[in-house]
């Protein structure tokens, strides 16, 4: 937050620019969360006592969840709110809708039944056989069968392992996947689990995050790298003008907002 004395003018964010904070000396970017400490600072500014601002350093997520926050607030319906309430009333399998993973969870099934004593057993749709324990087929059924799945467990017991094979499954009945995670690098790690699984490169596009944020075999999934057949409709280009130019006017008329504060005299 910003406060000159005992008086808050605002609270901001680091608005982080590796660019910025690599000059020297370094300049550190602030993002107001609303316009009304944005026009506090800048009212401020025209005072004498401008020179006794301060930036105080707030340790709280608070500022990064606003926007789900309010998100919840608006929402007026809960989603597979009847599973989260009470999972055990809700018996209906996800996968009744498509008969190829309706037939692919009888298959993983019929593994479990069969699983040998070494651990062995033939992947389904697959070739070579790998060696995993009732446990992970459990949880590979699971997901091909209930709407909300839970895998979890300590590291080294094949999570990431079982997560990439059920995609893989999914993607195999031609449903959509979106993959979420907290952290690049671990995203990175699951898109190679996937190419791993022998999911083709162009089936799948990394949204978010940098070039340098990406590992060397994601890099080419970037979403401005992808040469898809899809084309803009006739009409797209002429919004995306209109935008542009919404854009430059918007930036014209910020600009001389500016021009006009630095010039003038508050008394």
């Amino acid at each position: 937050m910003i406060r000159r004395g005992k008086n808050i003018l605002g609270f901001t964010f680091v608005n982080r620019d590796t660019n910025r904070l690599a000059q020297d000396p370094p300049v550190i970017c602030l993002q107001f969360t609303d316009t009304g400490g944005l026009h506090n600072i800048l009212m401020d500014f025209k005072t004498p006592e401008s020179s006794n601002f301060r930036f105080v350093l707030v340790d709280t997520p608070v500022f990064a969840y606003e926007r789900v926050l309010n998100g919840l607030q608006e929402t007026t319906d809960l989603p597979l709110h009847n599973i989260l309430v009470d999972p055990k009333a809700s018996n209906t399998r996800s996968n009744e809708s498509s008969p190829t993973l309706y037939a692919l969870a009888e298959e993983v099934e019929s593994a479990i039944a069969q699983l040998n004593d070494d651990g062995a057993v033939e992947r389904p749709r697959s070739d070579p056989k790998v060696h995993v324990n009732t446990s992970q087929l459990e949880s590979v059924l699971l997901a091909l069968t209930k709407p909300i799945a839970l895998i979890q467990g300590p590291p080294g017991t094949g999570k990431s392992f079982i997560g990439a094979r059920v995609t893989k499954y999914l993607l195999d009945s031609r449903l959509g996947i979106l993959v979420l995670s907290y952290a690049n690098h671990a995203l990175n790690q699951f898109l190679e689990d996937l190419m791993d699984v022998s999911i083709p490169e162009h089936a799948i596009i990394r949204i978010g995050g940098t070039k340098k944020k990406f590992s060397d075999r994601t890099s080419s999934l970037l979403l401005s790298d992808q040469r898809g057949t899809y084309r803009q409709p006739r009409g797209a280009f002429a919004i995306i003008d209109e935008m542009r130019r919404q854009a430059r006017m918007a930036a014209d008329e910020l600009h001389g907002a500016f021009e006009a504060y630095r010039d003038a005299c508050f008394g």
